[in-house]
């Protein structure tokens, strides 16, 4: 297994991702091998062509309005992250794409906004991502910029 997983390190990440899903491996070496980036860089590079240009867009606006703060992975997600607390995350699910919040507060004065969404204490999750739901994350982003509550 240890060979296998130093093999598939090598590749880049688009290959190594769908080499674990389109060899023959043992079933078990497969289903505990996962794809983990090292960085957002090669997070996006191995998104699907489908995902890849909203999350780009995401992305971006985390950049443009979350100036002052580190970008990183956490939890195998773009995080983004001030004074080591991390305040925003986003990730590509299977079903979904993941926005995630870390101050409470926030999501709450926004929650009217986010009818028709599935919207948990700070995750909210768009099937799809348009223009208004751009516009949603680029306040919610200034909200967390602006909010002097700690994230949970």
């Amino acid at each position: 297994r240890a060979a296998t997983v130093n093999a598939l390190s090598t590749l880049a990440p688009r290959e190594r991702y769908s080499t674990l899903y389109t060899t023959e491996y043992d079933k078990l070496s497969l289903m505990a091998t996962k794809f983990v980036p090292r960085s957002v860089d090669e997070y996006m590079e191995a998104l699907t062509e489908d995902r890849r240009p909203a999350l780009d867009e995401v992305r971006r606006l985390c950049r443009k309005i979350l100036k002052d703060y580190d970008e990183r992975i956490e939890y195998g997600m773009p995080a983004y992250s001030k004074n080591q607390k991390l305040e925003v995350a986003f990730a590509s699910q299977k079903q979904y794409i993941s926005f995630y919040c870390a101050k409470k507060k926030v999501v709450d004065d926004h929650r009217a906004q986010l009818t028709g969404l599935s919207v948990g204490k700070g995750c909210i999750r768009f099937k799809k991502i348009g223009k208004s739901d751009l516009e949603i994350i680029a306040s919610l982003l200034t909200a967390t910029t602006l909010s002097a509550e700690e994230p949970c």
